[in-house]
């Protein structure tokens, strides 16, 4: 995937409230600029749908990407929505 691609996707994402950039705007690298990205509230409820979505490409496309165990045992905390 291209970097501008990417960069637009985040854009998206960050216009439709499912991330957003580090509330300092300081960018963690300078050359190439770049910025750390958190999911919001709204984004942390997709958790879900996307480990759903990985698991089906698994079982119906073995031969893409290998998604990590770790990813699959990721969940949110109820009481603070973040990811654990």
């Amino acid at each position: 995937m291209v970097v501008t691609h990417i960069t637009v996707l985040f854009n998206e994402l960050s216009d439709n409230s499912i991330l957003h950039k580090k509330l300092t705007k300081q960018p963690y690298q300078q050359r190439p600029l770049r910025y750390e990205y958190h999911l919001t509230d709204k984004g942390l409820g997709l958790l879900p749908v996307i480990q759903q979505l990985a698991l089906w490409s698994q079982q119906h496309h073995p031969e893409c990407y290998h998604i990590p165990a770790e990813f699959f045992a990721l969940s949110t905390d109820q009481a603070t929505g973040k990811i654990r």
